[in-house]
């Protein structure tokens, strides 16, 4: 296997200042683009970049432990490549450039991918199809810093400077002329008293000794048509995070994480563990002190803290790893998520994969000791995660890469979308709190699929005749309460036998006349209101005669 070398980035300006709009005209063009974006209030250090993969040389994906590596600018493809030796030779670590202003790859290592470090009991079938990792590397980019205000276009081939130019010129606009909809209502994999006895399995293992903390996860999915760039593009609006991106690969992955997994510039390392989550208001009271203040939730967090020490240690210099913040407050739309930050410096001469190797698959999202707590869950866990828990980001050939924690994801296999939550449970975690935290977690995505959902305006102008119709009822049940107090007054026996059928004989011609509503129907319906209008002037005369 031959393996493209390394490609020498050019930089040249760009005075495209809507990359979102660049994106979605670069994709009707090109196959296997991607974009990660950092949304929300902009900063030097987490909402800061935009990086589309423009056209790509290279991609490299994985299935069933088997790696395909495809040099797409000559149509070949190995499919017994080695997947750490592709990352090592497209990842050279330690380079002068400790920006994202240099070409790389950009892509996701699923969850599965722990197999290739850690001989892990492996249970679970993939029933997506969807690859356990999927990587491109790109011979031309678009960078935008929008804490400096500048964009640029990365390149090694003279023969892009075409393609710039028309992008350069294009009109300003968002392509996005298909449709995208969600077919019916997204389910769960399992009921919410099997997750609550899951809970409680977890709890046991703890008890034992086996481990202190393991990450325990539900998936949700939904049949969809269409094109599911709509669905980011919507949930760029509901959900701002740091860590968007949209891969537009076979098989597309939708990003919305908060959680930085590992950056790494120049010879600096760091990590943002997330543990601990609540809503930000709960009846109108603030829960930012609340959460703080949690000895549950910091005990979670500061735990898994500990375990990216040790994994962020293996590959930093003696006495240089530290945690400038331990368990702080961070608003993530509606929630509060408590936040620390490990930081190292690494050993020279080291390489992509022995980073991967001390790191993967994140400790925020497996548990502590890892080793076990990830057995545990391929024990407890009904389905494989894919790429969910795994990382997504971009990998620089000069060594510079962000990543993030492959939450709040969603991914697409033709047919269904996916999205999973989960949380850490530790010894005295409650299992009924838990499962309200991973719906809480998940809410932002589910509201924004149904919006897409095809039957939404059928069911909402049935929403409206429905309540139309208990009105009308109300007003007939109010009349009935006036015909029961007369029968009373004057003696008259509540059953009357002849208006019962003529109500009966009436309505049923009555339904005979209207095409849509299946037959049977009325006599039904009106033989069961005239039963309950029957026992409400029974009740109504009995506390009378009281």
């Amino acid at each position: 296997m031959k393996i493209l070398e390394g490609l020498k980035t050019e930089t040249v300006s760009s005075r495209i200042d809507n990359p979102i709009a660049l994106y979605s005209l670069v994709r009707s063009k090109y196959k296997d683009t991607s974009i990660l974006e950092s949304l929300g209030p902009v900063n030097e250090d987490t909402a800061r970049y935009t990086i589309i993969g423009v056209i790509a040389a290279e991609k490299l994906v994985c299935r069933d432990g088997q790696t395909s590596y495809t040099d797409l600018t000559s149509n070949s493809t190995d499919d017994q490549a080695e997947f750490l030796s592709v990352m090592n030779h497209w990842v050279k670590l330690g380079g002068r450039r400790e920006t994202p202003l240099q070409l790389g790859a950009i892509g996701y290592l699923g969850y599965e991918m722990k197999s290739l470090f850690e001989r892990y009991d492996q249970r679970l079938t993939n029933d997506t199809g969807i690859p356990d990792a999927y990587l491109v590397r790109y011979s031309l980019m678009h960078v935008t810093d929008h804490y400096a205000g500048q964009a640029y276009w990365l390149l090694n081939d003279d023969e892009h400077r075409k393609a710039i130019a028309e992008f350069e010129n294009a009109p300003c606009l968002i392509h996005a002329e298909q449709h995208f909809y969600v077919m019916g209502d997204i389910t769960s994999d399992f009921s919410e008293d099997e997750y609550l006895e899951i809970i409680e399995r977890t709890k046991e293992y703890i008890r034992a000794g086996d481990i202190f903390q393991a990450n325990i996860t539900m998936r949700f999915h939904c049949r969809y048509d269409g094109d599911p760039f709509i669905l980011y593009l919507r949930m760029r609006e509901t959900t701002p995070n740091p860590f968007f991106g949209y891969l537009d690969f076979d098989m597309p992955l939708l990003s919305t994480s908060p959680e930085r997994f590992l950056k790494v510039s120049g010879r600096s390392i760091s990590s943002y563990p997330i543990k601990g989550t609540s809503l930000c208001q709960i009846d109108g009271i603030d829960q930012k002190e609340e959460l703080r203040n949690s000895e549950k939730n910091r005990a979670e967090n500061t735990m898994i803290t500990d375990l990216l020490r040790n994994d962020i240690g293996r590959v930093s210099e003696q006495g240089s790893v530290n945690v400038p913040i331990l368990c702080g407050v961070k608003k993530f739309n509606n929630l509060y998520h408590l936040e620390s930050i490990v930081e190292g410096t690494l050993r020279p001469n080291l390489k992509m994969s022995d980073i991967l190797q001390a790191t993967f698959p994140g400790g925020s999202i497996t548990g502590a000791p890892k080793i076990r707590a990830v057995d545990i869950i391929e024990e407890l866990e009904l389905t494989q995660r894919g790429p969910y828990t795994g990382m997504i980001g971009f990998f620089g050939e000069s060594g510079y890469i962000d990543s993030n924690i492959a939450i709040r994801s969603i991914y697409f296999n033709g047919s269904n979308l996916y999205f999973h939550a989960g949380g850490g449970i530790v010894v005295d975690s409650e299992a009924r709190s838990e499962y309200e935290e991973l719906n809480n977690k998940v809410r932002s995505i589910s509201e924004t699929c149904r919006e897409f959902n095809i039957l939404k305006d059928y069911r909402a102008q049935i929403d409206v005749i429905d309540g139309k119709l208990l009105q009308l009822l109300n007003e007939r049940f109010h009349i009935v309460k006036q015909v029961g107090a007369v029968k009373e007054q004057y003696g008259i026996p509540v059953t009357q036998s002849k208006r019962i059928d003529e109500v009966l004989d009436k309505r049923t011609k009555y339904g005979q006349e209207l095409g849509d509503v299946p037959p049977g129907l009325i006599p039904e319906l009106f033989t069961l209101i005239i039963e309950f209008a029957m026992k409400e002037e029974e009740t109504d005369s009995a506390a009378s005669a009281n």
